[in-house]
């Protein structure tokens, strides 16, 4: 993800209960910078699974 979706996409994990382990970067000097995420959450996984659609949808609309 880019640096302006971080925050909003940190949040709403934690908003769903899913744990963040690690943010990094792969690459250096590019252009726009993106950023990766290491997560974790327990539960059902088709409880998980519509917790990681929300934050993908509140990811989309900053786009």
């Amino acid at each position: 993800m880019t640096e302006n979706e971080l925050q909003p996409v940190l949040k709403a994990m934690r908003t769903e209960g899913i744990n963040i382990v690690a943010i990094h970067q792969h690459m250096s000097h590019e252009e726009p910078r993106y950023l990766f995420l290491h997560y974790w959450g327990k539960g059902k996984a088709a409880a998980l699974s519509e917790s990681l659609k929300k934050v993908l949808n509140i990811q989309a609309s900053i786009r």
